[in-house]
C-alpha cells in the first residue's frame, strides 16, 4: 500500500456525518446576469477563456440561459439560491462574484462581510453597493480591502482563497492576483476578529504548460470528506507540504482524503465545484457537465458514492467566461441565530423553554 493510500483510508476513518456543517453554506448567491462576454483583461491571466465564435448577442443569451438552468438545477436538488442583478453593463464578467464573501462558523459567529482587490480594472467595476449594504445588514464585521487596489496589492476573494472552517486554515495558490501582502493584512484583521487564529497555506502552482495558475479554485477544493488536489501544478516541498496540510491527523482536527486530480481533469473544470448543503442536510456537489465528463471513473464513483451530484451545462460561460460553477457562486452563511432557531424547532414542547433559555444564554455578547 502507497503512501498516499495510507493517507486515504487514514482521513476516511473519521466521522463528519456529526460535524456541525458551517464548512459549508445551505444558501448561495448568484448574479443574474444582463450582459455578458470575453474580458480582454482577465484573458491574459486566465488560460480558461475563449473568444466565443458567436455573435455577442447570441453569447449573452446562451448565458442567461445556462444560468438560468444552473440556479434551477440548485433549487430543485434543495439549495437555497439568492439572486441579484448584474449593476453594470460594463462589467461583463459579473456573473462572477469573486469580489466578495461572506464568512461565519465557529470561530467568527457573528458573520464577516470582507469585499476585496480584484486586479484587473474591469474587475473593479463589479462591486455592487446593493449588496454590500444588504449583507452588511447580516454580519456583525465588515473588512474593506478595496485601498490596496491602488498600490496593487490583490487578493480576489473566494477564487484565491479556499477556506478550511473546520482546521481554521485558508489556503492561497500565490500569482498576480493573489498577493502575499494583501493576503497577510487580510489574514491579520481577520484574526483581529476572529475567536480562533486563521493560518495562512500559501504555495505557488503552474499549469501543464509551465503557466502560473491564477485562481487556488483551479486546482484545489474542499469538500465534506476530501480534498481534491491537482499534485502536478505543485513541486516539492510544497506539494509534500500541502498533501500534508490537507491530510495530516497531527496538522487538522478533521484531515480529509486527498483525491488526486490530473492536469486533464484541472484543464476541464474538475476543481471549480462547489459543496453545499440541501434543505435535507444532503452534502451537495455542484458542478459542470464539462467537469462530469472528465473525471476518472473511479473519482467519479468516488463522488457519487458520498455526494448527491448536481450536474448543470454551463459550457458558453466556461468557454467565454473561463469560470464554472463555483466562480458562479458566492457562499451565503446563515446567521447562528437562525440555525440555532431552525434547530430548536424540533425539540419537543415540554424541554422546550429550558433549551431556549440556555440557548439565548449562550449567544449574549461578553461584556
Amino acid at each position: 500500500m502507497g503512501l498516499q493510500d495510507r493517507r486515504k483510508m487514514e482521513a476516511c476513518k473519521y466521522s463528519y456525518d456529526g460535524l456541525k456543517l458551517d464548512q459549508f453554506t445551505k444558501r448561495v448567491i448568484a448574479i443574474s446576469p444582463t450582459v455578458f462576454g470575453f474580458n480582454e483583461q482577465c484573458a491574459k491571466d486566465n488560460a480558461f477563456q475563449h473568444s466565443p465564435s458567436k455573435s455577442a448577442d447570441k453569447t449573452i443569451e446562451k448565458a442567461k440561459e445556462e444560468h438560468k438552468g444552473y440556479v434551477a438545477n440548485m433549487r430543485a436538488a434543495g439549495v437555497e439560491v439568492v439572486v441579484y442583478d448584474q449593476a453594470n453593463d460594463a462589467a461583463v464578467d459579473s456573473i462572477f462574484p469573486d469580489w466578495f464573501t461572506v464568512q461565519r462558523g465557529d470561530s467568527i459567529p457573528d458573520g464577516v462581510l470582507t469585499v476585496y482587490p480584484m486586479c484587473h480594472p474591469i474587475r473593479r467595476e463589479e462591486k455592487n453597493t446593493k449588496i454590500i449594504e444588504e449583507l452588511k445588514k447580516t454580519c456583525k464585521h465588515f473588512i474593506d480591502l478595496s485601498s490596496l487596489e491602488a498600490t496593487g496589492e490583490f487578493l480576489e476573494g473566494k477564487g484565491s482563497l479556499i477556506y478550511d472552517h473546520r482546521n481554521n486554515k485558508i489556503y492561497c495558490c500565490l500569482s498576480d492576483r493573489a498577493k502575499l501582502s494583501a493576503l497577510e493584512k487580510y489574514v491579520g484583521l481577520l484574526n483581529k476578529i476572529s475567536l480562533k487564529p486563521w493560518k495562512m497555506v500559501t504555495f505557488q502552482a503552474k499549469d501543464k504548460e509551465g503557466k502560473v495558475i491564477y485562481h487556488t479554485d483551479c486546482m484545489l477544493q474542499l469538500l465534506n470528506k476530501h480534498a481534491l488536489l491537482c499534485e502536478e501544478s505543485l513541486l516539492d516541498p510544497q506539494r509534500t507540504m500541502i498533501i500534508e496540510e490537507l491530510s495530516s491527523t497531527k496538522l487538522n482536527i478533521c484531515p480529509y482524503a486527498i483525491l488526486t486530480i490530473s492536469f486533464e481533469e484541472a484543464s476541464h473544470m474538475c476543481c471549480n465545484i462547489l459543496n453545499a448543503i440541501n434543505v435535507n442536510r444532503d452534502n451537495v456537489l455542484l458542478m459542470s457537465l464539462q467537469a462530469y465528463e472528465h473525471y476518472t471513473k473511479e473519482h467519479k464513483n468516488i463522488l457519487e458514492m458520498n455526494y448527491k451530484v448536481v450536474v448543470s451545462d454551463v459550457s458558453t460561460i466556461e468557454y467565454v467566461g473561463g469560470g464554472s460553477t463555483r466562480c458562479l457562486l458566492a457562499e451565503f452563511f446563515q446567521a447562528l441565530s437562525l440555525i440555532l432557531m431552525l434547530s430548536l424547532i424540533h425539540i419537543s414542547e415540554p424541554t422546550r423553554p429550558r433549551l431556549i433559555s440556555y440557548a439565548v444564554f449562550c449567544l449574549k455578547k461578553k461584556k
